[in-house]
């Protein structure tokens, strides 16, 4: 099927393309047609096929903002102002999309901001294919993060960014293709999620769900829905306002709870496999150094499958972007959980299952890494402000295992534990300290499988945890509830991921 000559949306002036890896450029055109692109006095052709080319130029290194010229028969498009760089897709749900202006110290970062080589691109947003994701296409530019142009950019992103360009010195470009609120389900394809048993459940689960409701009663749904949250954000950003301080369970007590879950219908953005095609297919293959990733919390019911579809989702992601050694860095999630659950004893394992999944994600994927967040979470708030530390320890999972600079990007990893007297003796692969309290953070348990309190005490790479009413215990678990302390950190400043351990 022919269409009209256009490159691909995700090509505007001021973009950044990956530096040293072949650069491709498509777009749609008339089938018989020839398409050349131009860059630094070199030029590449390609001939549209089922309405559809793609065009590869050869590696290029850094430099100069240059130009870049497509043609097709009398058709040109010029691009200025394009930088060669490394260009990194930050993906996944709302923490991930938070946006520079709303996170802590974002408005001072903002007022700062004057280097023009990180540039960031933001996928629209758009929750079926139909006319609506050409129109928004068309608004979406490459922007440099400088002033006021760094207002929209993902605050983890930014700051993974700025950190990256400031020890490498190259160019980095950030495709932001995240949308809040969403599962992993929605980042893969159709045809590979159903490849799981659990995949095609979810699938088959989500339209009963829909049943035989029409798109005109789902876009009613979502109108009111709409009309709802405009309120309650109106509400909720005047008290803030008011009251800066303010914490989120004072919010939902003066304002209400914000309105969730979303319709479901067949053209919601939350459906399986929906922004997969609506999203991240628009600006695939565009040429990578790798992913950064924060997501899991709508998966949190789900932890028994997320091991599973988290490798599928990078696999599939690889696969798109034609490089099967991308680096993925993913972050694990922080403490959340709501006062009410802790009050209720509500709160279950799930969301220390899912931080399981995530970690065993880390180890069994290749070129993959974890940033752990456990001291970064906040009490009735899924959406702690301060994203900083978040971008930094992204930051240097790349700049350790990307770059391969001499930094420590991981806390200490548990390895094993025996049995030492009447305790438990922790081994982790680097030495551990213990900040301020930590009664209830550990716990033990002996044959009977039921945990209880432990105080623990570090030694080197070492952890000597005991229950006083243990005197043979088999198991030790550390961090694990949803929302507790994280007292444990490496020597090298950076917290330990949950674990498990029996002897």
């Amino acid at each position: 099927m022919s269409g009209p000559f256009r490159p691909a949306a995700v090509f505007s002036d001021g973009m950044v393309l990956q530096r040293e890896k072949p650069v491709p450029i498509w777009g749609t055109g008339a089938d018989g047609s020839a398409v050349t692109v131009r860059i630094r006095g070199i030029e590449a052709s390609a001939a549209v096929k089922d309405g559809k080319w793609l065009v590869t130029l050869p590696p290029q290194g850094t430099g100069d903002p240059c130009s870049l010229t497509v043609t097709c028969g009398n058709d040109r498009v010029d691009y200025e102002n394009v930088l060669f760089g490394d260009v990194w897709l930050a993906g996944g749900q709302s923490n991930m999309e938070w946006p520079l202006i709303d996170a802590d110290g974002g408005e001072d970062e903002i007022k700062a901001a004057r280097n023009t080589n990180i540039r960031h691109y933001i996928v629209p947003k758009c929750p079926y294919s139909d006319g609506r994701l050409i129109e928004m296409e068309h608004g979406a530019r490459w922007t440099p993060c400088v002033g006021e142009s760094a207002k929209g950019v993902s605050a983890v992103a930014y700051w993974f960014a700025k950190e990256v360009n400031a020890r490498t010195g190259v160019p980095i470009g950030i495709i932001g293709c995240n949308w809040g609120g969403t599962s992993a389900a929605a980042w893969i394809s159709r045809e590979a999620l159903e490849r799981l048993v659990s995949g095609r459940r979810y699938v088959e689960e989500f339209y009963e769900r829909v049943g035989d409701k029409t798109d005109g009663q789902y876009e009613a749904e979502i109108r009111e829905h709409d009309r709802k949250w405009r309120e309650w954000k109106d509400a909720s950003d005047a008290l803030r306002a008011e009251n800066p301080g303010v914490s989120w369970k004072e919010v939902a007590a003066k304002c209400g709870e914000a309105p969730w879950p979303y319709p479901v219908g067949r053209m919601s953005p939350f459906r399986p496999n929906g922004l997969y095609e609506t999203m991240l297919s628009r600006v695939s293959p565009y040429g990578l150094k790798g992913f950064i990733y924060y997501q899991g919390e709508e998966d949190w019911s789900r932890h028994a499958d997320y091991f599973d579809w988290m490798c599928l989702l990078i696999g599939q992601w690889r696969y798109d972007f034609k490089d099967d050694a991308l680096p993925f860095f993913l972050t694990q999630l922080p403490m959340y959980d709501t006062s009410e659950n802790i009050a209720n004893g509500a709160s279950g394992d799930q969301w220390p299952r899912l931080r399981e999944a995530q970690e065993r994600v880390s180890r069994f994927v290749r070129q993959c890494g974890m940033a752990v967040t456990l001291d970064c979470g906040e009490l009735d708030n899924v959406h702690p402000a301060n994203k900083r530390p978040v971008g930094h320890r992204l930051a240097l999972q790349a700049l350790k295992k990307t770059y391969g600079m001499d930094v420590e990007a991981d806390g200490p990893r548990y390895l094993r534990c025996e049995r030492a007297g009447d305790g438990l003796l922790v081994m982790f692969d680097k030495p551990v300290t213990l900040r301020g309290g930590h009664l209830g953070v550990f716990e033990a348990a002996g044959e009977d499988g039921v945990f209880m309190a432990a105080e623990a005490a570090a030694s080197e790479n070492t952890l000597r945890v005991s229950a006083a009413a243990l005197t043979e215990p088999c198991s030790v678990r550390y961090a694990w509830r949803a929302y507790c302390g994280a007292p444990l950190f490496g020597e090298n400043g950076l917290p330990a991921a949950p674990f498990w351990g029996t002897i």
